[in-house]
């Protein structure tokens, strides 16, 4: 069970570039940042209060697990561009730069 707690940790960093994005488009229509970080914020805390509701026992922390979904989803999220960023293509820099990171969540993970 603990695996399926830290893959939802991952996907829950993978998400976060695209809600920087979805956010600005967000604003665009309701013609307000102001309006928009509120409904960001509404939906966020709907979300969590329904997880605190049901879910009564401590989760793993999969805190450094997040951190590294997000980085590889922005990663992706650059490379082509998407919910309305600008394309950075993936170098082979921040490629390796990835799999440092990835590789140093395994080794916290371990020790």
């Amino acid at each position: 069970m603990a695996a399926v707690y830290l893959l939802f940790a991952f996907v829950a960093g993978a998400v976060l570039p695209f809600q920087a994005g979805i956010n600005a488009q967000l604003a665009h229509w309701l013609h307000s940042p102001i309006r928009a970080s509120f409904v960001s914020f509404l939906v966020g805390t709907i979300v969590l209060f329904v997880l605190s509701v049901v879910v009564w026992r401590p989760l793993p922390s999969g805190s450094r697990l997040a951190g590294a979904g997000q980085a590889l989803a922005s990663l992706i999220v650059d490379q082509f561009g998407m919910v309305g960023f600008t394309e950075h293509h993936a170098t082979p820099g921040r490629i390796t730069g990835m799999a440092l990171v990835v590789a140093g969540v395994m080794l916290v993970r371990l020790f």
